[in-house]
């Protein structure tokens, strides 16, 4: 009597891990290579976010009005990024309502800020800086100040991948 437990216990056992072992599968395409880099096209949706990484450039005559500046441009990148091909004929007005913000604050997600470069040249202070931007927060100022197109007519689509701080350095 003992033994026929034991086997059938045994037999379930094995039963379970038949199921969960044909449930796991190997895949050996080009997805995933030896050296751990992942596809391009496969990674692409995992780095859309809704809080992006920005860079900008920012000049002052102190290191503090510097990183301001810088954070007006990563705002202005950001929006220029959100209107996509419709941006050229708004880049008077996302000027105007980007650098009439008093406080860059709620469209900047705390404690993301970093420092990628700073220099003095000429009395004058350089930072390139960046910071994750709240897209949600940045559309709902632009949809208020009457501009909207490009990413920002789906709100389901304000997703943006990281900008390279190299972009902002080369002028792009």
């Amino acid at each position: 009597m003992r033994m026929v437990k034991v086997q059938r216990w045994f037999i379930g056992i094995l039963m379970v891990m038949v199921v969960f072992s044909g449930c796991s599968t190997y895949y050996s395409g080009d997805r995933y290579r030896r050296d751990g880099a992942v596809r391009e096209e496969a990674s692409a949706d995992r780095r859309m976010t809704s809080l992006p990484m920005f860079y900008g450039l920012g000049t002052g005559s102190s290191a503090a009005e510097s990183e301001r500046n810088a954070r007006y441009d990563i705002l202005l990148n950001a929006a220029r990024a959100l209107m996509e091909y419709d941006a050229p004929q708004y880049e008077e007005e996302l000027n105007k309502v980007i650098f009439r913000l008093k406080h860059t604050e709620p469209y900047l997600v705390s404690g993301s800020w970093k420092t990628v470069l700073q220099e003095t040249v000429d009395d004058a202070v350089r930072t390139v800086g960046g910071a994750r931007v709240n897209l949600t927060g940045l559309a709902g100022l632009l949809e208020q100040s009457g501009i909207s197109g490009g990413r920002m007519k789906d709100t389901h689509a304000l997703l943006l991948p990281d900008q390279q701080p190299d972009s902002v350095m080369r002028g792009e």
